[in-house]
């Protein structure tokens, strides 16, 4: 490497070696490391002399090969710290006899072992320490877990000091690389990313370069970022795309501090912190920390729901690091509670879910039909019941500081109701499936827990209120199981088809159901949406109404516009296809409680209560949910009556970067869904939008932070 633009061979090494994971140099001391090494001497970490680098010496292998497998190295002077992939743990090594390297100790990582037992992920990945040697940077190469920070000053009590938050939750973490006060960061499909660290056990990130142009989560995109050249640009190597070449920005201030709740109260977690084009959210300890162009006057916002908004100016210089403690106060507040019936004998409904649409507020109705959702910021809101067996209602409900608002639903039959717990001729499985495993069955679900997180892939019951036990579901364990790859969906696709549903001649039709979805996306072919389709003529043609990306939270319920698809309904079908088709994914879904219903009076009622939606003189429109967001996001949107709706997206400049609805709606509750993506169809950059609507004459605009 002489002359970087001719490169040539000089000799040709394989005796002992057949494979390696990552190579490290120590140039000072002239030692090779080998790590997730394998060849003629067996499988571990080969260490080589090069006294003569043309040819190098094996002075040992170190470890014993599967689980005792080291699968990067990093070397500090005298120290190894090894990621001991399949034990999930660090091991740091005296390598003053590089010939017989010796442990010094050893811990596990979040990542590495689940909480409470002794159960390994199998995945501890790489680390690198701060150059003082006092801490330790690792990353554990499991979705969602990302990038952790060690104390080392007390070896024989190692603690943890921090957790990077703010990425998507799929995406996963590669190899850190420490240069000076620099770290360089890789994130398979969310870029390369540089932290200052000069507070080393509160890295505050610079900024990103995201080379993945497609949907987070995956073992796709950037696999390493390296700043290995004195000019002080570094490299980005992207698996699918190519090699970026990276110069960091260092004309910066740093800002960084707390959210809580004022006075003195307790931290806020997920609380919006914006400046201009730069966001960031606050993590689980209740702290944040964001870069920002200098300035004089620099204003950050700092916002979450049920808080009122802190706008704070401050003076930026380069190079600063100054910390700003900030306390937000509670909105006005009140109470809402009431009672869920069914409308044809006025008997408590248990298990009803009530949302007031617009916000994270959730609750369910208990034995005797009763709610309360307390600490609801003062204001108008469209409040909807969905219960299994039932039509869903959506009341309005007018919030005021210190009272509670009474709402009460009478809840009228479906046209039609499945609760799945009897065989009503559903179609398992169809002549264009080729999945191997998972198909799906109907059945009681015994549940799956994934191995890395101990997250549920698979419920362990069905959504029906007792005594319903059965669901369809793919893949059912013959007994609640951790092995994953199993009974998941592998190799293709399966498919759940519906009876004919008979909706000729009702105003407005709708069908609804609730879902589970699981897709864990460790592959390399990440799309397996959870896909939904409707058939009008007999399933001689489908249209695909709905693709789940994203896995949500635990069941959730899914309502169907059959008119937005046909004109003029019949007998529809309705099916769901569950789909693998990568080496390593973790797919699984469940659906049950399936209905079809009017939705001509989804805003009325039996009984007189508060105003409904059919009442309403004007459109109502709630916040944009969620935000801030990783990727998509949605608005909901009440409409008296049928009217034209136009919905843009702009940037803080003002620029229009999305329209995402333009055209007729009919009365009645929707949601107005942006995927994250701008014109021409790239995702949009982080930082703050506003989403404007206009119906009637009426325009609203709202603000939605996106993170990156």
């Amino acid at each position: 490497m002489a002359d970087p633009d001719h490169p040539h061979t000089v000799s040709s090494f394989h005796s002992n070696l057949y494979g390696a994971h990552t190579i490290e140099l120590d140039t000072a001391r002239g030692l090779l490391y080998a790590a997730g090494a394998a060849g003629a001497s067996g499988q571990g970490l080969y260490i080589y002399s090069l006294a003569d680098p043309t040819n190098p010496v094996l002075l040992t292998v170190y470890g014993n090969g599967f689980p005792d497998y080291i699968h990067t190295i990093h070397v500090d002077g005298l120290r190894g710290y090894a990621s001991m992939g399949i034990l999930g743990t660090v091991r740091i090594l005296d390598l003053t006899d590089p010939a017989h390297p010796t442990t010094i100790t050893e811990f596990g990582t979040p990542g590495g072992l689940t909480p409470g037992t002794t159960l390994s992920h199998g995945s501890t990945h790489s680390a690198w320490n701060s150059v003082d040697g006092r801490y330790l940077y690792v990353t554990d190469e499991v979705s969602g877990v990302g990038l952790y920070v060690y104390d080392l000053l007390n070896l024989s009590n190692i603690r943890q000091v921090y957790r990077y938050e703010g990425l998507p939750p799929r995406t996963v973490a590669h190899d850190p690389v420490i240069r000076g006060n620099l770290q360089f960061q890789a994130y398979y499909t969310a870029g390369a990313r540089v932290y200052d660290v000069s507070n080393p056990a509160w890295p505050a990130e610079i900024g990103y370069y995201d080379t993945f142009p497609g949907r987070d989560g995956g073992f796709q995109g950037c696999w390493e970022a390296a700043p290995m050249f004195p000019s002080g640009i570094f490299i980005a190597s992207d698996i699918e795309t190519g090699l970026y070449v990276l110069r960091v920005n260092t004309n910066y201030g740093i800002v960084r501090g707390t959210v809580q709740q004022a006075p003195n109260g307790p931290v806020i977690v997920g609380a919006a912190v914006t400046q201009g084009a730069a966001s960031t959210v606050s993590f689980s300890d209740g702290r944040y920390s964001i870069v920002v162009d200098p300035g004089s006057a620099v204003a950050l916002t700092f916002s979450q729901f049920g808080y009122e908004t802190l706008t704070k100016t401050l003076s930026v210089t380069p190079g600063s690091d100054q910390t700003f403690n900030a306390s937000l106060r509670l909105k006005d507040a009140g109470t809402l509670s009431g009672v869920v019936q069914r409308g044809s004998d006025a008997s408590p409904l248990s298990e009803a879910e009530i949302a007031v649409l617009g916000t994270p507020l959730r609750a369910l109705t208990d034995a005797n039909g009763a709610f309360t959702i307390a600490s609801i910021p003062v204001g108008s809101y469209q409040v909807r019941c969905v219960r299994a067996g039932q039509v869903p209602r959506v009341l309005a409900a007018t919030i005021t500081k210190g009272s509670t608002t009474a709402l009460s639903y009478f809840l009228a039959s479906p046209l039609s109701y499945d609760d799945v717990e009897a065989d009503r001729g559903w179609v398992l499985g169809d002549k264009f499936d080729d999945a191997t495993t998972g198909l799906w069955v109907r059945g009681v679900p015994n549940g799956t827990i994934y191995i890395r997180t101990g997250e549920p892939i698979q419920p362990g019951r069905d959504h029906t209120p007792d005594p319903g036990a059965a669901c369809f579901v793919t893949g059912n364990a013959l007994v609640p199981s951790t092995n994953s790859l199993t009974d998941c969906v592998q190799g293709g696709q399966t498919t759940l088809t519906s009876p004919a549903l008979h909706l000729g001649g009702f105003t407005d039709p709708r069908i609804g159901y609730w879902r589970w979805y699981a897709n864990y996306f460790f592959e390399f072919t990440p799309d397996d949406p959870l896909v939904t389709q409707l058939s009008n003529d007999g399933g001689q043609t489908w249209v695909s109404v709905d693709s789940l990306y994203e896995p949500p939270s635990g069941w959730t319920y899914t309502e169907l516009n059959v008119a937005n698809t046909f004109a003029h309904p019949g007998d529809v079908f309705l099916r769901f296809i569950a789909q693998n088709r990568g080496d390593f994914g973790l797919v699984e879904a469940a659906i049950d409680d399936i209905s079809s219903y009017s939705g001509s009076g989804i805003g009325a009622q039996a009984a007189p209560a508060a105003p409904v939606l059919a009442n309403m003189t004007a459109s109502m429109v709630g916040r944009p949910h969620p935000s801030p967001t990783h990727g998509p996001a949605g608005i909901d949107l009440a409409l008296a009556r049928t009217a034209r709706v136009r919905a843009d997206v702009f940037d803080v400049q003002g620029r229009l970067v999305r329209t995402i609805q333009d055209g007729t709606l009919t009365a009645g509750l929707h949601v107005l869904s942006w995927d994250g993506s701008i014109v021409g169809g790239s995702r949009g950059p982080a930082g703050s939008y506003w989403v404007r609507i206009s119906s009637e004459g009426v325009t609203t605009s709202s603000r939605l932070v996106v993170l990156r």
